[in-house]
């Protein structure tokens, strides 16, 4: 036995060249809640699900004329229910910001399993949808109701826009055996008004003497005059059969009796007592909030945040002229027998009297719409700033422990992908919310989750997600895999081989993850029908054989065989630079060496040839892809190989 040729592979956390501007910016993976992230970023038709390192792992592809309608939900059988709408909408009767139209249901292979749109003068879809366990689907949607009608109703004549009002309903739809669905339940604010502009109406009276109903002439005005309510969330409670909504324009959460003791009225609402004549402007504490929600996706009952309300709230007074977004979490008192939340004796305002808890970013990042909080089973709070696209995972003492923004950038009314490096500015890269399920949700049970690149361009994985090779310049692949497996921050992969009798080559992989796979390469060419830990009978020539193991990691070795003996390769060294390398490759150190040049992929295939001339030389690189590549060269003393990599 004689020991041939050794090629050490230490492969290491990538260390970005620069600070990432797009995609995963910032990664903990010891601070993080495991998981991975579903994305459904505005201007274009596509739902992502991506791994921490910013990799997609799943998409459900929608047609290029479709756009959000906003929302996607992952279902635990790994169905997609999701809403969407056309990208053109000039000659809609109702539109306004947040305008859906299609509420459908589709498997994780894309299939459609129901389909159900709304979207004509008198009604349309809109904003968020709230998925049941029996596969019911809450939707909210605008109703049309025409300026006589509103006038009718009490409405002030000074806020009838011309084109009539649009009022909010709930409708509940059921999946049916054609394909769409049936509405089976509705709720509508038009039902529970009172107002004090016009006494010779039936509702005429005081919201003070009670709270459960609207008062038809209060709200801010949204960015469409008619779009009164303008909700904006929605959730269920399965364990008390309760609705909540998100009332922008009331500065508003509502709680809404679906099943109980009181189906349809309007049991609580918090955020801004003005709005029921139980305070001033001074007790306001939501200010056009979005995503209310209780706190039961994907936390455990004994989580202590288990039930409580999770709310961002968008446009937060901080000084003089000067505007923040926090996230909180609230706690009402609820009592099951009678159904009732519980307010103060004394102001008649619901409790509670304040957040149980805030959290507003450092560098007070602002969002005047969109944007989403999501409590974490490890306390740890995901939150999506909304027309900035950045998302952020911190933990409980404040520390970043992950941050993505959405690598899309709006080019006339279409979101297109942008390289690394990219700062989109505000409402560039859009995106209405951003989820987390955890690593172990049971949609995935019968998922595969294979990494599928990064969505941006010219990506650069961050520390904990790229690997390098230390002494074979990046040696190992990145795999976002590998970060999540790794206990530490880098893995030792080391490559012997060892050849017998002067035919036999044995590799020995030492370190790595296991797993291992093999790909040999005779002078260059790749072996198709070798890829076991061995090779018998083999001829004399000039072989290379490279490890995989399963994070990705590689490492390779290089050895000649000879049939008498073995015997080591051509005593040759060369420097290549740069390495890793962008648009061209020198060679140094080959002067008087007549022979030939062949670049091979990392699968064996050549892919460009060059003559050489005996002096140093310059490779043009500029016609490849980026990926890992072996140098080849042979004359008439021998042939010598070394590996590189082409990086943009």
């Amino acid at each position: 036995m004689k020991y041939i040729s050794l090629l050490t592979a230490l492969c290491f956390a990538q260390v970005a060249l620069a600070q990432n501007t797009i995609g995963t910016m910032a990664y903990t993976p010891d601070a993080v809640d495991d998981g991975y992230t579903l994305l459904y970023p505005h201007n274009q038709p596509n739902v992502y699900l991506v791994d921490l390192c910013g990799e997609v792992v799943h998409t459900w592809n929608n047609d290029a004329g479709f756009r959000p309608g906003n929302v996607a939900y992952l279902q635990e059988n790994g169905d997609l229910v999701f809403t969407y709408r056309p990208q053109v909408f000039a000659n809609d009767a109702i539109w306004a910001g947040g305008g859906g139209q299609t509420v459908e249901r589709r498997t994780w292979d894309n299939e459609v399993l129901w389909s159900y749109s709304l979207n004509d003068s008198t009604a349309r879809f809109h904003h968020d949808i709230e998925v049941k366990d029996d596969g019911h689907v809450f939707a909210i949607a605008w109703e049309h109701f025409s300026a006589d009608e509103a006038l009718a109703a009490g409405r002030d004549t000074m806020l009838i826009p011309e084109e009539g009002l649009w009022s909010d309903m709930i409708l509940e739809l059921a999946p049916n055996d054609s394909g769409s669905a049936d509405i089976v339940w509705e709720w509508h604010a038009w039902d529970h008004l009172v107002q004090g502009f016009d006494s010779t109406k039936a509702n005429f009276g005081t919201v003070s003497e009670d709270p459960t109903l609207i008062d038809l002439n209060h709200g801010t005005p949204s960015s469409q005059a008619s779009d009164w309510l303008h909700i904006n969330a929605i959730d269920f409670n399965p364990y008390f059969g309760h609705l909540m909504v998100s009332v922008p324009t009331f500065n508003e959460l509502w709680i809404i009796d679906y099943n109980n003791i009181d189906p349809g009225t309007l049991l609580w609402r918090w955020g801004n007592p003005a709005a029921y004549g139980m305070g001033s402007e001074e007790d306001q504490q939501l200010y056009y909030q979005h995503d209310c929600h209780w706190v039961f996706d994907h936390v455990t009952v004994g989580n202590p945040d288990f039930g409580k309300i999770a709310v961002f709230n968008n446009r937060v007074p901080a000084g003089e002229d000067q505007l923040l977004s926090s996230v909180h979490l609230l706690n009402p008192a609820y009592t099951d027998y009678d159904n009732t939340y519980a307010a103060d004796e004394t102001t008649g305002q619901y409790f509670p009297t304040g957040f149980d808890w805030s959290y507003t970013a450092t560098d007070s990042i602002y969002s005047s719409g969109l944007s989403s909080f999501q409590r974490l089973d490890n306390g740890n709070s995901l939150i999506c700033y909304g027309r900035w696209g950045d998302t952020r995972e911190v933990t409980p003492e404040g520390e970043l422990a992950w941050r993505y923004k959405t690598p899309f950038v709006n080019a006339g009314g279409t979101a297109i992908p942008v390289a690394q490096g990219t700062l989109p500015t505000i409402n560039q890269n859009l995106t209405f919310r951003a989820h987390r399920y955890p690593a172990d949700y049971a949609g995935f049970d019968n998922a595969a989750l294979t990494p599928q690149g990064a969505i941006e361009l010219e990506p650069m994985p961050v520390l904990a997600c790229g690997v390098l090779g230390c002494t074979d310049p990046m040696a190992c692949n990145y795999d976002s895999l590998a970060t999540i497996a790794m206990d530490e921050s880098c893995i030792f992969l080391e490559l012997e081989v060892f050849v017998f009798s002067g035919s036999t080559a044995v590799p020995d992989p030492t370190g790595g993850q296991g797993g291992f796979s093999f790909a040999w390469f005779m002078e260059g060419d790749s072996l198709a029908f070798a890829t076991d830990n061995s090779l018998d009978s083999l001829a004399a020539g000039a072989y290379t054989v490279t490890v995989t193991d399963s994070l990705g990691c590689m490492a390779s070795a290089d050895f000649d065989i000879d049939v008498v003996d073995a015997v080591e390769g051509l005593d040759w060294d060369w420097t290549l630079f740069p390495n890793p390398a962008s648009q061209s490759l020198r060679i140094h150190g080959h002067a008087h060496r007549q022979g030939v040049f062949t670049i091979w992929s990392a699968t064996g295939q050549p892919v460009s040839t060059h003559l050489d001339s005996g002096s140093d030389l310059n490779l043009d690189l500029s016609g490849l892809p980026t990926g890992m590549y072996i140098l080849h060269w042979k004359g008439d003393q021998g042939q010598h190989q070394q590996r590189f990599q082409i990086v943009r």
